[in-house]
């Protein structure tokens, strides 16, 4: 079987796993806004009552969301990888403009070249690339710096970080002629089917 997994393949479990664990975030932060409002309104004497069990939940949500966050940064970065490698495999266009000087320039000339926006993807790559995942993953040197961007990740970020890679992933499929479609039809689409909202913080909208 494992003979059988192509680009695509790769590409695929990649960026689902990456949206299901974005979705398993989603779900984690909703209980947690109830957990941490019913902690915030305990008195101290309820909380010893307790051995403040709701504080205790608050910080397993809170380990749970950072590990679900973290999850999707770090295979939703593989899947855009994969897919300028796909894009580069089925597009003479894109292999003409690709050159291999790195994950920013490569995906910049590729759409380029399909005469496609670069605006998703630089909005991607300057929080999500370059904030979020790179911190995670490059820990050493500079880990004090690092660790500060880390602490800073949150929900908000990698959702919008994920649809603006989502869109230009899009983009390039439909610059290629590998793919069809508008952007956000494609997004509410592919959120249908992980269970996620499509229509969170509008304003990061093209």
């Amino acid at each position: 079987m494992l003979g059988q997994i192509d680009r695509f393949e790769v590409t695929r479990v990649h960026g689902m796993n990456a949206l299901w664990s974005l979705s398993d975030a989603y779900q984690a932060w909703i209980e947690y806004d109830k957990w941490k409002a019913k902690s915030d309104a305990e008195s101290w004497d309820e909380k010893c009552k307790t051995a403040d069990s709701t504080g205790t939940r608050v910080w397993a949500l809170e380990s749970a969301i950072f590990s679900k966050l973290t999850q999707t940064i770090v295979l939703y970065q593989a899947s855009m990888e994969a897919i300028l490698s796909n894009a580069f495999a089925s597009s003479g266009t894109v292999a003409d403009a690709v050159d291999g000087n790195g994950f920013k320039r490569d995906w910049e000339a590729a759409l380029h070249a399909v005469g496609e926006s670069t605006q998703e993807f630089m909005k991607y790559e300057s929080d999500f690339y370059k904030e979020m995942r790179i911190p995670l993953t490059h820990l050493h040197p500079n880990s004090d710096d690092k660790l500060n961007k880390i602490r800073t990740i949150d929900f908000r970020r990698v959702y919008t970080g994920v649809r603006y890679g989502w869109w230009a992933h899009i983009r390039l499929l439909r610059g290629s002629g590998l793919g069809t479609g508008e952007l956000c039809a494609n997004w509410e689409y592919i959120c249908s089917g992980v269970r996620l909202p499509p229509d969170l913080y509008p304003e990061s909208y093209p």
